[in-house]
């Protein structure tokens, strides 16, 4: 066992019985061989397999019971690789009893014999490999996800050819009376080239949701992602929206744009809905909802209206002076915790304050928290903001349907499988992750877009001590439970995680 211990117990017990058959199985074969010997290779070969079936089912106990994350992925792939080592001999097995079925031992078949146990053996070997190199099973498991897609769209394809094919062939023969190969080969190839897209595209939809069970496929998150924030001037800057005059684009972000606003010398920030979305009736009554969304506390931007003028959807927001922690972590790289501390409280405290009134916010990350300089031009002031995605714990009315919702960097596993059906304790986990990467300038998770998906289903964090050596045990401890794939693992309130960060008292002597 990859730890060194034999769980279950009742393993160790097979060991002396297994050494006693295998001493007694080489002597009678190699040492005495005596003329009846083929007789016993019948029990010979249920005994090997008895022996493999309990050890199979030992690893399948374990797995269930007393395997850690990294272990189970272990586990899994070294159970693959030996069920297909069994199929390989019980498909060798088969062609023999054949042979001897149908005119007694084939000339072939040790031929065959060879190769298929010099398969299984591979195989084996293969899936120990996987399973040793522990932090990389979590790319295989994507590239199993891609190599299912490319066979079924191969395979869908290769039909559709071959039919496109055979129906050309027969109706030009009828059309000119003679063979016309080149012509029902060129619209062969027509078919499957206007059928490539939408073939891959419904058979990765059904890889990532049917067999991996994710609420969306992997296309629909990475269009889903964040766009950079850009300040520059938009197409709406002049026009007056709710009474402000809008100036500067201040940010873009997947719903739309956010400009500067002004009245009477008042700034404000003023957030506009994009026509694609304008469209969309989920998406209008989401971006309504998050207008008349009422969260009274200091450290969470306020909502100060809603409307909708010229088929323009619109909603007004206090406008803070200041960074977002994104941009503050670009200038700084990483943050020290002593500093950072104070801040989180009341960062803790708005989430909390959140939940407590029935909303998850759903997209907590480094760009949907500001530091508010108040005047002095230094952070004084944690902001919480963008209830855009938030979910009303109370509603239980799908508003987003099978679409991604959040953004996978930090996105709580139960979130990538169904964001409708998630707790608070999935702002939690993104939490935990926002905190990781202040601390030591790296997210707990890198690599494209579905790497990073199915290490957040699988893949435990790494030590932030690795990052960064001068964060104590304590920190350590508090992010890998708040990281952890099962909410109930993890801290259940944001204030109990960000008290479980400060160092544990010294003893009194």
């Amino acid at each position: 066992m990859p730890d060194g211990y034999p769980r279950p117990r009742w393993l160790l017990f097979l060991i002396p019985p297994f050494l006693v058959y295998e001493v007694a199985r080489y002597i009678i074969f190699f040492v005495y061989a005596p003329p009846d010997v083929q007789a016993l290779r019948p029990v010979i070969f249920t005994v090997n397999n008895l022996f493999v079936l309990i050890a199979v089912i030992a690893m399948i106990y374990r797995y269930r019971f007393h395997a850690t994350l990294t272990q189970r992925q272990q586990f899994k792939w070294l159970l693959w690789g030996l069920m297909v080592q069994i199929g390989m001999i019980a498909i060798l097995q088969t062609l023999r009893l054949v042979a001897v079925r149908f005119g007694g031992e084939a000339p072939h078949t040790s031929l065959i014999g060879s190769i298929t146990l010099t398969i299984g053996g591979l195989v084996v070997c293969i899936s120990l490999i996987l399973a040793i190199t522990r932090y990389g099973l979590w790319d295989v498991d994507l590239t199993i996800n891609r190599s299912i897609v490319a066979t079924g769209v191969t395979i869908i394809l290769v039909i559709v050819f071959a039919g496109m094919f055979v129906l050309s062939q027969a109706i030009l023969q009828t059309i000119f009376g003679e063979n016309r190969r080149d012509i029902a080969i060129g619209i062969a190839g027509i078919a499957i080239g206007g059928l490539f897209n939408p073939v891959r595209h419904r058979v990765r939809t059904f890889v990532d949701r049917r067999l991996y069970g994710f609420r969306f496929d992997l296309n629909q998150l990475e269009r889903h992602q964040d766009k950079a924030d850009i300040d520059n001037p938009g197409a709406l800057t002049g026009k007056i929206l709710g009474g402000y005059k809008l100036l500067d684009v201040i940010g873009r972000g997947g719903m739309g744009e956010v400009y500067k606003g002004v009245a009477d010398n008042t700034y404000v920030a003023v957030k506009v809905m994009n026509t694609t979305h304008s469209l969309n009736l989920s998406s209008r009554h989401r971006f309504r909802r998050e207008g008349k969304l009422n969260l009274d506390h200091p450290n969470i931007i306020k909502t100060l209206a809603y409307g909708e003028e010229d088929d323009i959807y619109y909603m007004i927001i206090e406008y803070i002076n200041g960074q977002t922690l994104k941009e503050l972590l670009i200038q700084q790289q990483k943050l020290v915790l002593s500093d950072l501390h104070p801040h989180l409280f009341d960062l803790a405290d708005a989430i909390d304050y959140a939940h407590s009134k029935g909303f998850i916010h759903r997209d907590i990350k480094p760009s949907n928290i500001m530091f508010q300089h108040m005047g002095t031009g230094k952070p004084q002031k944690i902001m919480l903001m963008d209830f855009g995605v938030a979910k009303n714990m109370d509603d239980t009315d799908s508003l987003t349907g099978s679409a991604a919702v959040g953004t996978i960097d930090y996105m709580a596993p139960e979130q990538i499988k169904d964001a409708a059906e998630i707790d608070h304790r999935a702002d939690l986990y993104a939490l935990g992750v926002v905190v990781y990467e202040l601390l030591c300038g790296t997210l707990p998770f890198k690599g494209n877009v579905a790497q990073v998906l199915f290490a957040h289903m699988n893949q435990p964090a790494p030590d932030i001590r690795q990052f960064n050596a001068d964060l104590s045990l304590d920190v350590a401890i508090a992010l890998q439970r708040m990281l952890q794939k099962d909410p109930d693992d993890r801290f259940q309130s944001a204030t109990e995680f960000v008290q479980a960060l400060l160092p544990s008292p010294a003893p009194l002597n």
